[in-house]
């Protein structure tokens, strides 16, 4: 669920998502076990754009 907040969120052009693969998107895990959390994964839906830490 979007946050109102994310939803709000105006942009100049319309996003594009044609690139996001929203499987690894969701199904991505870190060292710890944890996925993205589910405010980012909405802003990367809501917006197309995002940034992944890669981890060592």
């Amino acid at each position: 669920m979007d946050s109102d907040a994310i939803t709000e969120l105006r942009l100049r052009d319309a996003p594009t998502i044609e690139h996001i693969d929203f499987e690894a998107l969701d199904a991505y895990r870190f060292t710890d076990g944890g996925g993205f959390p589910a405010s980012y994964r909405a802003f990367v839906r809501h917006a197309g754009w995002g940034l992944r830490h890669f981890e060592p």
